[in-house]
């Protein structure tokens, strides 16, 4: 899935995540382009991704469909796949409102750097 949407520069499907981070080398060979894939832990540490350890992923409906070019991930089915039947633009405002502060004065942070995605990108 990361090698064809870093071939193909699609902006739109690049991934962004919380709490998994990479890094990008796109002078690599195919399949050795992400390097140093890393997940936070329920501590807030990162630490390498255990490739036989599995993980749970919060998607939008829209991708959970393969949509953007995320294929792979409409192979997630029956019990291992759950709809929890939540609008993710409602979602979002609902997040919004249980921000800190009074209606007209919330704001959203900048995420500190060492928790963005791409943590190093080479072309």
């Amino acid at each position: 899935m990361f090698d064809y949407i870093l071939r193909n520069r699609n902006t739109g499907s690049y991934p962004y995540t919380g709490g998994l981070r990479w890094q990008v080398d796109l002078t690599q060979a195919k399949g050795q382009r992400i390097s140093q894939l890393e997940v936070r832990n329920a501590s807030g540490s990162y630490e390498a991704l255990v490739l036989d350890r599995t993980y749970k992923v919060v998607t939008i409906d829209f991708l959970a469909n393969g949509q953007d070019y995320y294929s792979s991930m409409k192979e997630v089915t029956g019990e291992r796949r759950m709809d929890v039947g939540l609008d993710y633009a409602e979602a979002f405002l609902q997040y919004v409102e249980r921000l800190p502060g009074t209606i007209g004065q919330k704001s959203l942070g900048k995420l500190p750097t060492a928790d963005y995605s791409t943590q190093k990108f080479t072309e």
